[in-house]
């Protein structure tokens, strides 16, 4: 959990966890209060029996109702989290073990793990939230510049029911772990727990919301299906963004400024032809470093639209090339031709049958415009055995 601690991050003096834990129908609330090096007291620690049409055993019926009796509850007793985390059963997680070349880019790693889980079903992206951790980084072991890496997945459903709830409680999502992980974490927190006062407050009780609350503080290595790489991606590009727009403004700031400086100064030595030689001249220099300010802007604006385009087509090509590398042992494709968007496949096959089949699986993909088509299927009269050539147009998107 060390690589997720967010809001420790920030310069925050004293901050204010809780910890939510469904189970059998009733949920474990604790919230903990502490300072940047470590926990310091337990406000709540309390098993809750919520209306029983909101939660059924361990799951959300309705988040938004939940999610709202919860903020009246906290509101009730004056307790103020900044955070809140929950727990999935670890029946629900899917996990594996995978070792990729340490190169891959962040959306690339992500893409391969996924597919991985999903073991190619890649039309269920959308169904499926995905976190994963370094196992080995250490080149006196890993000679080869691979790195291994340990996934696991929880169905996307339990990821929107719990950002309901705590939309509905005005509470930002901390994490979302496995149960076996928030009881694990108890035990690195022993000298905190056995303290008289903390004890006497009966967060034992509630053991699994207490693992899940003492998460900021946490150095483990736990799973969080909160998309918390995402929120930090963007929070960068907004951060860039923000720079960008900063030094746009300073420049067109400074420009105006010395602008009308010197448009004051060209109106108090009019009569000055000299002056008012020297004042054109810096107002046309002003001109031009305004113009150059607004070039390298639109510049570095083209870029990005490049590079997410660029990092579109990538993703469209490896699920094609995915898609293509499991058509089978019938299917052998002889030529391949890309005229922007416009996809041209050609091959041959044993069978007629088979080439409608590795023709629909493409389709099935989402990356379609226009969804391949047989434009030529015959039989070839030239070979040794029925062999049937093919020819297929298609059109991505994005192109």
């Amino acid at each position: 959990m060390n690589k997720n601690n967010r809001f420790i991050q920030r310069k925050v003096d004293r901050f204010c966890s809780a910890g939510v834990s469904l189970s059998d129908g009733r949920i474990q609330l604790v919230v903990i209060a502490g300072a940047g090096d470590g926990p310091q007291e337990i406000y709540c620690a309390e098993h809750l029996a919520a209306p029983h049409h909101l939660i059924l055993d361990s799951s959300l019926i309705k988040p938004l109702e939940l999610g709202a009796w919860l903020k009246k509850y906290l509101i009730e007793r004056d307790l103020e989290p900044q955070h809140i985390s929950f727990s999935v059963s670890q029946t629900e997680v899917s996990s594996c073990e995978l070792t990729l070349p340490a190169e891959l880019s962040q959306e690339d790693l992500a893409f391969q793990l996924t597919a991985e889980l999903l073991q190619g079903h890649l039309e269920l992206v959308d169904q499926f939230s995905v976190d994963y951790q370094v196992m080995d980084v250490d080149a006196a072991t890993n000679p080869s510049g691979n790195v291994a890496y340990r996934a696991a997945m929880i169905k996307s459903e339990h990821l929107t029911a719990f950002k309901q709830c705590a939309k509905a409680a005005s509470l930002p999502i901390y994490a979302i772990e496995t149960s076996a992980s928030a009881l694990q974490r108890l035990m690195a927190f022993g000298e905190f727990l056995n303290q008289s006062h903390v004890t006497a407050s009966g967060v034992l009780l509630c053991q699994e919301a207490c693992g899940l609350a003492l998460s900021p503080w946490a150095q483990d290595e736990a799973f969080n299906f909160y998309p918390y790489r995402l929120e930090l991606l963007q929070r960068q590009h907004r951060h860039w963004a923000f720079q960008m727009l900063a030094g746009l403004g300073l420049g067109v700031l400074l420009s105006a400024t010395l602008s009308a400086c010197l448009a004051y100064k060209a109106e108090a030595v009019m009569g000055n032809m000299t002056e008012g030689h020297a004042i054109s001249q810096a107002l046309s220099r002003s001109k031009l470093k305004q113009q150059a300010l607004q070039q390298t802007l639109d510049k570095k604006i083209k870029a990005q639209e490049w590079l997410d385009s660029h990092n579109e087509k990538q993703r469209q090509a490896q699920i094609w090339h995915l898609a293509l590398s499991q058509m089978g042992s019938g299917i052998w494709i002889s030529d391949i031709q890309v005229q922007h968007a416009n996809w041209v496949i050609q091959g041959e096959s044993l069978s007629a049958e088979s080439v409608h089949q590795a023709i629909e699986q493409l389709g099935a993909l989402p990356v379609w415009v226009q969804k391949p088509a047989l434009e030529q299927l015959k039989l070839s009269s030239e070979a040794a055995m029925p062999v049937w050539g093919f020819k297929a147009l298609g059109e991505l998107k994005g192109g």
